[in-house]
């Protein structure tokens, strides 16, 4: 029977489909957060102890960092430990095309917006690495050093 059937971390797709089962893996999802990350678990149960009372970015930052404990856990649990790392490198690979893609937007807003102080985007610590094509994005322009130490404050 397709129910029966084990998963991993000690649990079966019955498990999966039960109030009881789901609470257990909860659980053991928490004792797996604490291990790997005792302040992120803290962070969380907060959060779930007072949900309305966590402003939006807060949640946002707090989901973003729970996302590769999350994966790992789902991996183990449903065995494609393999694959998510191998998703990962293809991912993680596509880092610096990301990041000259972020440069040459936030280029373009240093344009727009000369006062970056109201930006939010500038409050962030940036890299300085300028990548490798960039010399060929619109006739060849350079990161000046201005928009690198607006960046970088």
């Amino acid at each position: 029977m397709m129910l029966d059937s084990a998963v991993g971390l000690g649990f079966t797709f019955q498990n999966l489909a039960e109030r009881d089962g789901l609470m257990r893996l909860d659980q053991t999802f928490l004792r797996c957060l604490e291990a790997a990350e005792p302040a992120l678990h803290l962070r969380l149960l907060a959060a779930r102890a007072a949900p309305d009372a966590l402003p939006a970015k807060d949640e946002s930052a707090l989901i973003i960092d729970l996302g590769p404990h999350l994966d790992a856990f789902v991996g183990e649990l449903f065995g494609t430990e393999a694959e998510l790392e191998t998703l990962l490198a293809e991912t993680l690979a596509l880092d610096p095309v990301h990041n000259c893609k972020r440069l040459f937007v936030q280029r373009q807003a240093v344009k727009k917006y000369p006062d970056p102080s109201a930006l939010d985007v500038y409050k962030r610590q940036v890299g300085t690495r300028v990548c490798p094509s960039a010399k060929r994005i619109r006739g060849g322009f350079n990161i000046s050093r201005t928009f690198l130490v607006r960046t970088m404050s």
